[in-house]
């Protein structure tokens, strides 16, 4: 690790000698012209081909983007006349209204009733009360007209992301496909969006709206594709049980079990498409945005100010309701009555529209708020800009210049001053030394690409003001987060000032910073570090709020201070939440380069910027991809190194780091570890003369383990008298009486007088564990176990994937066969040594695996783990059943012996793809393959 420390050094230095100090020849500051590539012509030319003479048939390309425009334009048209324009006759001046569309009473109810629905009569009031803010400040039409886009923006984007996520769930290849994609969908700048969909569909509200689509909709893809594959799979067999069809599972169950996890996304959506209004205002989407973005043209600052306000009163309605609604998905009950009874404010609503409406034509404040009653706070937000500038000017500007002086101007000679084949030399061996080659050539063809389009400077541009931008952020936002995570009341007030950062529209940033700075790079980096800031104190916060609470106890209890704690336990341990902040930061810090490209920047976002005036489509797209490999480039890396820590942070707190921390102790311990376990790790530990056996290991998802039910199976064992007593348990640790004995082998069960004890062991443990067991309990069916390990091989990509089909094959008829079975509580993990001898008696211990099945599993297991004779096994279910097996009996448990070693050899599989523990799964699964393969051999017999 130092000598890397070294070669970092080394290469920090070598470049502020290249930067500063050395005089390249042409050539190598930048990469020289004939490497360019006219990337941007053949874009252009693509695009040119694609709408003048690309068709399928008669009907021309441009033909079907215009048709589907006009699709999408006539429910904008039903949501603007139902919101702005109401139904009228004639256009222009002349045009008479004949319907109005609903009065402002009418809409601030429906919000009102839908906050009321959604949570509760204080969520009702504050949608209500933003919605009256929003008519008494004057900017009722433009939110009428700006929600109109967001009713047919986000059902769109909703719909298209849910299609999407559900193909991708269906079938790998899909999702492989779309993943980077969505990938580019979320890093391209927005406004590169405008210029191919501006070329494609023409200017005005319905190519703002396609705009939007595209940019809101890839969260809703990724979160539909998680949501549905965290569907239970106990819920998929019942519905595969029903013989329900796979377009009825999906409809029927999976979406409804889903539904809380879509709602997120739902919310998600929402809020990206209300970041686009003002940007998509650029082609014509009017509303909010369209007052803000001229509003900054002008450089009014109160008029601006007001409108972006008002955007955030906007999103604050819609962010809440969304969230409400997500948590209330899935917990509806059936309503039962009339439909007034059953729908009381939808009936309140109809009723509040109809009154409105009819009472609007006789008075007109019922319809529309007055004009003499808006309320305006223009002249004290543009007051305010200018006494700060009266008053404060001279040290504003001594500012300014200092920080161009000294901050910026040399990073910026610094960037500019590296030689290109210096940076690509560079970005790949982070990438190499961080994640190994693949990520080292990732990193290096992005940066080709940037230099093979001819963007370089502007690229270098764009990466010093990201960066001066970001460390900045990093340095605000790192102290306010642990000030947030270290008092409650500073975490409420910092989290109302990011909340309120976080929903202002990115554009009025830009408003009052051009105002106090004049425009320029210095501008570009205020308004950038207010939008970037906020996932920086977030996620310091959250990491710092999510150190394990026994880390916390440990370092109190060794003495140490408050500060002590914060800087040698609190932040080492939230070092891969805040890299993952800093990982947002810059991805935020990009998206907003791009619009600072207004006020006088030269970088990539200007270029994206230009492109969009000229509507020239390569030139916008190939910059637009600069600024995504930027972006890729950040994420990856700051990905790997984040990655990188968490897995040397879980190193560095180790099992027996654990074991100390517990609570139990009366004094200082020793530690032994113990052999065995391998799901867990066991040790020996005396604790004065006490002498107990912990056992650490957390909850394991892929294994169906999960530590709550081992822990209820564990006393009850102990009450039924078949295992130790638990004398302790914490989270991911459990403490049980050392029993003095020896684990036994195969050879030790294959004694019949063991073997006799081991099943009287078992059998007790099947009858009399129910009478104590508290709580819920788990049932291990071991094929619907089997179908779950299948699925999880599938998704890790197993090197076992050609097994598969013939193994589930077999446990489909080995299922088939078992029949009708009694149900008893198992250990269901009968290997040797989960047997304990202490000279006297048997115990039976490690409950990891615990719950209701068939006797015959334990049974099967206990003669495919021990290698058994027919005639042992011949003798075990007499004794246990207590007559001779009959065909039927020797066939249901041959076929669960098989099946048995089955579920133990595909256990192995996963353990390849999961475990982390040090143990040779590879041929733990060869040898337990040959056991599966006899079993089946045995029971086809």
């Amino acid at each position: 690790m130092r000598h890397w420390h070294l070669i970092w050094a080394a290469l920090a230095v070598i470049a502020m000698l290249l930067a500063f100090a050395v005089k390249l020849p042409p050539g190598w500051l930048w990469p020289p012209e004939a490497m360019h590539l006219p990337m941007a012509g053949w874009v252009s030319a693509g695009m040119k081909w694609l709408t003048d003479s690309a068709a399928i048939g008669p009907v021309s390309f441009k033909d079907l983007t215009r048709g589907f425009a006009a699709l999408v334009e006539a429910p904008y048209d039903m949501a603007r006349v139902l919101l702005v324009d109401g139904i009228t006759e004639g256009r222009g001046r002349r045009a008479t209204t004949i319907i109005p569309p609903l009065s402002w009473l009418a809409v601030t109810m429906a919000a009102v009733a839908l906050g009321h629905y959604a949570r509760d009569r204080w969520l009702g009031l504050l949608a209500g009360a933003l919605m009256v803010y929003l008519a008494v400040f004057g900017q009722w039409d433009s939110a009428m007209v700006t929600l109109a886009s967001i009713l047919i923006a986000v059902p769109l984007g909703v719909a298209g992301g849910l299609a999407l996520g559900i193909a991708a769930w269906r079938w790998r290849g899909v999702e492989r496909a779309i993943s980077p994609v969505l990938d580019l969908m979320q890093t391209v700048p927005t406004f590169a969006y405008l210029v191919p969909v501006l070329v494609l569909f023409g200017f005005g509200p319905v190519a703002a709206l396609l705009a939007t689509m595209i940019y809101a909709m890839p969260p809703m893809v990724r979160v539909t594709l998680v949501a549905l594959r965290a569907v239970p799979p106990e819920i998929m067999d019942f519905a595969n049980m029903a013989g329900c069809t796979p377009g009825q599972r999906m409809r029927k169950v999976m979406l409804p079990v889903a539904l809380p996890d879509l709602m997120v996304g739902v919310n998600q959506v929402i809020m990206l498409s209300l970041n686009m209004v003002i940007i998509a205002s650029m082609i014509g989407a009017g509303g909010l945005g369209k007052d803000v973005l001229e509003s900054l043209r002008r450089l009014d600052i109160g008029g601006g100010i007001e409108a972006g306000l008002a955007i955030t009163a906007l999103a604050v309605v819609l962010d809440r309701l969304g969230q409400a609604m997500a948590a209330r998905a899935g917990h509806r009950a059936a309503a039962t009555g009339s439909f007034r009874q059953r729908h009381p404010r939808t009936v309140l609503v109809a009723a509040v529209v109809v009154v409105t409406g009819l009472l609007g034509l006789l008075v007109p404040a019922v319809q529309d708020w007055p004009k003499g009653w808006e309320i305006t706070t223009k002249t004290f937000w543009s007051g305010l800009i200018e006494w700060i500038n009266v008053n404060y000017f001279d040290q504003l500007e001594a500012f300014r210049v200092w920080m161009l002086q000294y901050l910026l101007s040399p990073v910026k000679r610094f960037f500019h001053g590296l030689p290109w084949p210096f940076m690509l030399g560079i970005l790949a061996l982070a990438g190499w030394r961080l994640g190994g080659w693949r990520l080292g050539a990732l990193a290096l063809a992005l940066g080709a690409f940037i230099a093979a389009t001819g963007l370089w400077e502007q690229a270098m541009t764009t990466v010093y003001l990201c960066g001066v931008s970001v460390l900045i952020a990093m340095a605000i936002g790192v102290p306010l987060g642990i000030w947030a995570a270290s008092s409650g009341a500073a975490g409420r007030v910092i989290g109302g000032v990011i909340d309120t950062l976080q929903t202002l529209p990115s554009f009025v940033y830009l408003i009052p910073v051009v105002m106090l700075f004049r425009v320029g790079d210095f501008s570009a980096l205020v308004a950038v570090v207010l939008y970037a800031l906020v996932p920086a104190v977030r996620y310091t916060a959250h990491g710092l709020r999510s150190v394990p609470a026994e880390l916390i106890e440990a370092g109190v209890v060794s003495g140490a201070t408050r500060s002590q704690i914060l800087r040698k336990i609190r932040l080492p341990m939230a070092v891969p939440m805040i890299l993952l902040g800093l990982n947002q930061t810059i991805l935020l810090a990009l998206s907003m380069l791009v619009i600072t490209a207004l006020v006088g920047t030269r970088d990539l976002g200007q270029e994206v910027y230009i492109a969009l005036t000229k509507a020239d489509v390569g030139r916008g797209i190939v910059a637009g991809l600069g600024v995504a490999a930027i972006a890729i480039i950040a994420d990856r890396l700051i990905g790997a190194a984040a990655a990188g820590a968490r897995a040397r942070l879980e190193g560095s707190v180790t099992p027996e780091d654990k074991v100390r921390g517990l609570a139990c102790w009366s004094g200082p311990v020793k530690i032994e570890p113990l052999g065995g376990g391998i799901t867990n790790r066991n040790f020996d530990v005396r604790d004065g003369a006490r002498r107990v056996v912990v056992r650490i290991g957390d909850d394991i998802p892929v294994h169906q383990i999960m530590r709550f039910n081992e822990l209820a199976a564990s006393k009850a064992a102990f009450a039924a008298g078949v295992s130790p007593a638990v004398l302790h348990h914490e989270s991911g640790a459990l403490v049980i009486d050392f029993v003095e004995g020896r684990t036994l082998a195969a050879e030790d069960l294959q004694e019949r007088g063991i073997l006799e004890q081991a099943l009287a062991l078992v059998g007790r443990a099947h009858r009399e564990i129910p009478r104590f067991l508290r709580g819920p309990a788990l049932v291990f069916w071991v094929f619907h176990v089997v179908r779950d390990y299948a699925g999880t091989l599938r998704d890790g990509g197993s090197p076992h994937l050609g097994l598969l089909p013939g193994l589930l094959e077999d446990a489909a008829r080995l299922e088939a066969m078992v029949g009708p079975i009694d149900l008893v509580f198992g250990h269901n993990d009968l290997l040797p040594a989960n047997f304990l001898y202490d000279g006297a008696r048997l115990w039976l211990i490690d409950w990891d695996y615990a719950g209701f099945n068939s006797p015959l599993f334990d049974l099967g297991g206990l003669a495919a783990n021990n290698g058994l004779t027919n005639e042992d096994e011949g003798w075990m279910l007499a004794s246990y059943f207590g007559r001779a097996p009959d065909a039927a009996l020797w066939r249901a448990y041959r076929a669960m012996k098989a099946g048995a070693a089955l579920r133990e050899t595909m256990w192995s599989m996963v353990s390849e793809l999961h475990s982390t523990l040090d143990f040779d799964f590879a041929a733990y699964t060869a040898a337990n393959l040959e056991t599966y393969r006899a079993a089946l051999a045995a029971f086809e017999a």
